[in-house]
């Protein structure tokens, strides 16, 4: 179409009707621009094609990474709520007749107690998106929003998860060292026991830590840095499944 215009704007040229030429040359240039702008549409169109491909599969591959991290945190969930409860039951001794105590059920609280909880979490889609951009590909602004704030939340998740096992390295399992026969207490709840064998001092009776008041406050302490930690889980759980949903 353009060849043809300008073989006609060469013969009007040739007969000296400019008018007509100049008509001629500006329907070319508006042919041109025109092409440009088609040009332009259907290249931005491609890119759109592609960038709702690439956003799609990315929320796939998400998509089972969130599934794996709500297992995870389950499981940490049920795990908390056992340590909770054994931190309970220990309270619940000192308040408790010395003739009713018993030694294998301080062992086996304390057996659960003493564990140091941690979601293991995969999160090497999520990085990936934050790194090269993929997230600022999905249409949906909220959940745009709640990806972006997803890092900020298991930031605070591993720090509530450092203090803890820091209050039971610290804190906690000194205080056991000094007063606990661990022998006793793994030859019953240890997955190693036929291994470790039976203790050398039978006559020591851990239901002696009973007597001690910093016992009882670290127990105390352990319950309620268990409480948080589970809050904090729970939390964490519920925007995780919200994030399912929203990418399903």
């Amino acid at each position: 179409m353009i060849k043809f215009l300008g073989r006609i704007r060469y013969k009007l040229m040739e007969k000296n009707k400019i008018g007509q030429y100049l008509k001629y040359a500006v329907g070319e240039i508006i042919l041109v621009v025109i092409g440009i702008l088609l040009a332009l549409q259907i290249n931005n169109w491609n890119n759109e094609k592609n960038n709702r491909i690439e956003s799609e599969r990315f929320m796939d591959r998400l998509l089972k990474e969130v599934r794996y991290n709500i297992e995870a945190t389950n499981r940490e969930i049920d795990r908390e709520k056992d340590q909770i409860g054994s931190t309970v039951a220990i309270l619940d001794m000192f308040n408790t007749d010395a003739s009713k105590r018993q030694s294998r059920t301080l062992d086996s609280m304390l057996f659960i107690c003493i564990g140091k909880n941690q979601i293991e979490l995969k999160l090497s889609t999520l990085n990936e998106g934050l790194n090269t951009g993929s997230i600022a590909l999905i249409p949906s602004d909220s959940l745009r929003t709640l990806l972006y704030g997803l890092q900020t939340l298991v930031d605070e998740i591993k720090h509530m998860e450092e203090i803890n096992a820091e209050d039971i390295d610290n804190n906690l399992t000194p205080f056991l060292y000094e007063h606990l026969n661990w022998r006793t207490m793994d030859a019953e709840f240890s997955e190693y026991s036929d291994e470790s064998g039976n203790t050398a001092f039978p006559e020591h009776d851990n239901l002696n830590v009973l007597q001690y008041m910093l016992f009882e406050n670290l127990i105390d302490n352990r319950f309620y840095n268990s409480k948080e930690q589970l809050e904090e889980y729970e939390n964490f759980k519920n925007t995780l499944e919200l994030l399912e949903q929203m990418l399903e």
